[in-house]
């Protein structure tokens, strides 16, 4: 489509260009791109900038600019929390994966990442960071945290600029 034209009026959706329509008050037109490609593992990570241009039928036009930043998904799996016996412990597993850059298959181990050990006791409604956790090569990591046998535990991966942040599912222990 012409920047610099009026875009036409259409009662119908315009599935076939991957543009959707719907009229607006007064002579305004607010237009959908929906791309028939999406945003894939092949784009740059980072900040992205969208720009939308209108203009009415008497020439009138307006710009606006959105901007949203990209980031490659991960994916926490297998985590578990066991209760280490004879002790006061909890014992937290798993691995976390991240889109394959490469594109070799779906998703790869995330090796030397830095996960978040969180603790919530019963009774309390307040998150505490109970330790930490290096995965391995294979994205695997285990840890064995003391003193905090009873409660709710998450595993959170903070993210960074190329890879979005991830959590576990809630994981409780006792009762």
């Amino acid at each position: 489509m012409d920047q610099g034209a009026a875009p036409a009026r259409h009662a119908e959706p315009m599935s076939a260009t991957g543009m959707r329509h719907a009229a607006a008050p007064g002579d305004w037109e607010t237009w959908r791109f929906l791309p028939a490609r999406g945003l894939n593992r092949f784009y740059p990570t980072g900040v992205w900038t969208i720009t939308a241009t209108a203009r009415t039928e008497a020439g009138v036009r307006a710009v606006a600019y959105s901007t949203f930043t990209l980031r490659r998904e991960t994916r926490l799996a297998s985590v578990r929390a066991t209760r280490v016996r004879g002790v006061k412990a909890v014992r937290l597993s798993g691995a976390l994966n991240r889109v394959d850059p490469q594109g070799y298959t779906d998703y790869a181990p995330f090796a030397g990442t830095r996960l978040e050990i969180l603790h919530r006791r019963p009774r309390s409604q307040e998150w505490t960071t109970a330790g930490t956790a290096t995965t391995r090569r294979d994205g695997s990591f285990s840890r064995t945290v003391s003193g905090r046998a009873k409660g709710w535990w998450q595993i959170r991966y903070t993210g960074s600029a190329h890879y979005a942040e991830k959590s576990s599912t809630v994981l409780k222990i006792g009762r």
